[in-house]
């Protein structure tokens, strides 16, 4: 039996093919596991960012360049003419993963999704991308769907708790209540699979959980 996925209140699902490819990318944006893999290395940052723009914009060059004149700093970049002609072989791994975020970002999406966007990172740079991911959800007030087996950066990071085993949602929970409302087995070890108690890490820096 197939469910329903809802955005805005349309069901993705039943959506055609012509009507998805104009919300992709632009009311849903996704952040990729691999942000080296996901570039490609034979254009410039710039290109990628004005490819992206073209796919659901029509205001030219000029109301791109004013966008990305706010929006690289956002997410802790460079918007100079220099750094954007680099190719993401000149850049670090950090930063092709911020270039990742500010195109998911490009259009103002209404859900941005995160799947597993910090396991290329080493753990200083996962820190980081963590607490920017956390200062870009409230300052943009764009909703995020955080995919990861990192169950430290997810208690950090979101609002609430979705355990799949098997590929199937077994549990739904609210983070701040845990260790209370955990019924399922494998949320119970999760749970004690963790080096510190759930309610210890809410609200702490990224940076000091993760280097427990």
């Amino acid at each position: 039996m197939v469910g329903e996925v809802l955005l805005e209140g349309k069901d993705l699902l039943r959506m055609k093919e012509k009507e998805a490819r104009c919300i992709r990318g632009s009311r849903i944006a996704l952040i990729p596991q691999s942000p080296t893999t996901a570039l490609n290395n034979a254009v410039s940052l710039r290109v990628h960012f004005e490819e992206a723009w073209r796919a659901h914009e029509h205001s030219g060059r000029g109301a791109l360049e004013d966008r990305l004149t706010s929006l690289l700093p956002q997410v802790q970049l460079p918007s100079n003419a220099e750094f954007l002609r680099r190719k993401s072989t000149q850049i670090s791994v950090g930063q092709a993963q911020r270039v990742m975020i500010a195109l998911a970002l490009l259009h103002r999406p209404a859900l941005l999704i995160a799947d597993e966007p910090t396991s290329a990172l080493d753990p200083l740079t996962q820190a980081e991308l963590l607490k920017l991911l956390k200062e870009l959800n409230r300052s943009t007030k764009t909703a995020m769907l955080y995919i990861s087996h990192d169950l430290i950066s997810v208690i950090q990071l979101c609002h609430r708790l979705a355990v799949l085993d098997a590929g199937t949602i077994v549990e739904t929970l609210d983070v701040n209540a845990l260790e209370e409302q955990a019924r399922d087995p494998t949320t119970i070890a999760l749970l004690k699979a963790l080096p510190v108690l759930p309610s210890l890490l809410l609200g702490s820096q990224p940076e000091i959980a993760m280097s427990r």
